[in-house]
């Protein structure tokens, strides 16, 4: 991403995530940070629910904190 903000997020979060199969596509964790404010704009483009996780408990968010995405 260029920044923070977040209408830059939501374009490059939902660049790369159209990147993952369809029908891995099903859900998305994140954290709590000002650039998801557009998150419900996100989910709509790509047909998926949002998670939020509980503060200071980055685990929550599953297979994000420990998968590479090989191109």
């Amino acid at each position: 991403m260029a920044g923070c903000e977040s209408e830059l997020a939501l374009r490059g979060f939902s660049r790369e995530v159209k990147k993952v199969l369809l029908v891995q596509r099903k859900t998305l964790a994140y954290d709590r940070g000002s650039e998801i404010a557009l998150h419900e704009k996100q989910a709509k483009q790509l047909s998926i629910n949002i998670y939020f996780v509980d503060h200071y408990m980055p685990w929550q968010r599953g297979s994000n904190e420990n998968t590479v995405m090989v191109e």
